[in-house]
């Protein structure tokens, strides 16, 4: 097994391409057997607002989706877990690594560890960062369909607000992993967009980096690497998509994520 992690810089896209490019990705990764790296990181961004629902989840209950047409906002399933997801100006990432690098192993304890280069980043900015656990803050006794309601203990807090969120999926020994960070002021709430049932006015909306400090997307993303790097003991390198990848990516995104199919009923009808 390889010891160091490969980086990939993919920019912003579409919501279906995002999941796309992860997905293969992933495939990648787990057919070359570890031969050189021990895992991958992606970096990347939204072209415009999307949402995405967890793997798991039933747009049909969640969603508003004439709010949604109004918007022009789209939706897509993701791969991980997880609840309802407002993507716009922020950094994204997505990890996957075989378990035997992590220690310990548990799911509860991998999640933390995995998760720590975010916390630690934003302590480099100057922030009181910390997981929800870590100052026994109220933590949900329950599953949220809406990501910004729910307070978990593997949430990342400042000054008692939730700052993006985290969402894995295991199989096997493999964890993939997929998280996103908030930079600026978004044109819609979550809430515009959740059917009246699933609505709490009382729930705070996930908090953004730039109520507290200025940063870029470059600047946050380097400091992420860096995170990262110290965190898991690992090396990055650098590698675009090959071209076996970039062409997987296109057909996943047209026959698997822009379908009515996957994204509403969780199924896959690939040719």
């Amino acid at each position: 097994m390889g010891t160091a992690f490969r980086l990939i810089i993919t920019g912003a896209s579409d919501g279906f391409l995002n999941m796309a490019i992860d997905e293969a990705l992933a495939q990648s990764f787990q057919e070359s057997g570890f031969r050189k790296y021990a895992g991958f990181i992606r970096f990347y961004g939204w072209s415009c607002a999307w949402l995405s629902c967890g793997y798991f989840q039933d747009p049909h209950k969640i969603v508003d989706e004439n709010k949604m047409q109004q918007a022009g906002v789209s939706l897509v399933r993701r791969l991980s877990g997880g609840g309802l997801v407002l993507h716009n100006d922020e950094v994204t990432y997505s990890i996957m690594c075989f378990d035997q690098i992590l220690k310990p192993r548990r799911v509860r304890e991998s999640y933390f560890q995995l998760t720590a280069f975010v916390r630690d980043a934003l302590r480099h900015l100057g922030l009181e960062a910390h997981f929800a656990y870590e100052r026994g803050a109220f933590l949900s006794s329950a599953f949220s369909h809406i990501c910004a309601y729910g307070k978990e203990e593997g949430d990342i807090i400042v000054a008692g607000k939730k700052i993006g969120g985290h969402a894995q999926r295991r199989k096997k020994h493999f964890i993939f992993q997929q998280g996103f960070i908030p930079l600026g002021k978004r044109d819609y709430a979550l809430n515009h967009f959740v059917q009246e049932e699933y609505k709490d006015k009382e729930k705070q909306e996930i908090a953004s980096l730039a109520e507290f400090v200025e940063i870029d997307a470059e600047n946050l993303r380097q400091l992420l690497q860096e995170c990262l790097r110290q965190n898991l003991g690992v090396d990055l390198d650098e590698r675009p998509l090959t071209a076996e990848e970039e062409e997987r990516a296109r057909f996943l995104a047209k026959n698997k994520y822009s379908t009515y199919e996957w994204n509403y009923c969780r199924e896959t009808k690939l040719p």
